[in-house]
């Protein structure tokens, strides 16, 4: 009986890591996507500015303004994201753009793309939940087979 009770355990866990493996397939490969179709330059770190670092709050600090060449052209951008934050003036960087859209400009980081606080905000919180479902069903099936 001992023996059943642990497969239907891993069933679930084994259910749970398949929705994950889903959740983070659909996520990199729609990253994967937009990725290959943005242009990749090189640029330099030619500012930091100081202002308002999100678009709808408050928080101000200090973020990069860089400069790249697009077909034989000059632009200057800046970019207010987390991980751009952490460069230094004169630091050469990746910027990736979607292709004719140079002002769409931010600087390529591969911990704020490819893994980005909404990702692993999500993945928290199914985990979270996962357990809590896991645990409230423990509960049931206990208080269940005690009314029989």
């Amino acid at each position: 009986m001992e023996h059943k009770k642990r497969q239907k355990g891993h069933r679930i866990i084994i259910v749970y890591c398949l929705f994950l493996i889903l959740v983070m397939g659909g996520y990199f490969y729609s990253r994967f996507v937009v990725y290959i179709n943005f242009v990749k330059v090189w640029g330099i770190i030619i500012d930091k500015l100081f202002g308002r670092l999100y678009n709808r709050s408050a928080t101000e600090g200090y973020y990069p303004q860089f400069q790249f060449s697009y077909h034989d052209r000059a632009y200057i951008s800046a970019d207010r994201g987390r991980m751009a934050r952490l460069k230094k003036k004169d630091d050469k960087v990746v910027v990736i753009f979607p292709e004719g859209r140079p002002e769409q400009a931010v600087i390529y980081s591969f911990l704020s793309y490819w893994i980005g606080f909404g990702f692993l905000f999500v993945i928290l919180l199914t985990s979270f939940l996962f357990l809590l479902i896991k645990n409230q069903y423990a509960l049931f099936k206990k208080n269940f087979r005690r009314r029989k």
